[in-house]
């Protein structure tokens, strides 16, 4: 499973659908890629990150929210958390989440290190910045 941070009241263009652009439209559904696809699909205009649920969880005690899977941000509280992630970046704290890979069984992980978590809280960072101009709140789940 994974978590996205998103921007749920950012504004949304219509594009063509992906998979009928990607993969194709077959003739049996009227050129579409199901019976349901109208060949059209909204994207946000604001960007998106989306981690594994240990990543995020990861990202989100970094920057002092509640490491649930699912939550928000009011727009009154973005300043804060940017500031957090200019905190973070700026000091070993980004180095929280370093780990080695591992393989424990059947589950493998591949482990994290500093620039991972600079990548991820730039993800989030961007989110945030987009959120902050619209005076949106940025959500996660």
């Amino acid at each position: 499973m994974s978590v996205t941070f998103w921007v749920p009241d950012a504004p949304q263009v219509e594009v063509e659908c992906e998979f009928c652009r990607d993969h194709g439209t077959p003739e049996r559904h009227g050129g579409k890629c199901s019976p349901w696809c109208t060949g059209k699909q909204l994207d946000s205009t604001a960007p998106e990150a989306n981690f594994s649920n240990y990543n995020a969880c990861g990202v989100l005690a970094l920057l002092g929210l509640d490491p649930q899977p699912c939550g928000s941000v009011s727009p009154e509280d973005i300043p804060r958390v940017l500031q957090q992630i200019m905190l973070v970046c700026e000091t070993d704290r980004v180095s929280y989440l370093d780990q080695p890979p591992s393989n424990e069984g059947r589950v493998i992980y591949g482990g994290n290190t500093r620039e991972d978590t600079r990548r991820r809280l730039d993800a989030v960072r961007a989110v945030l910045d987009a959120a902050a101009r619209g005076g949106w709140e940025v959500a996660w789940g």
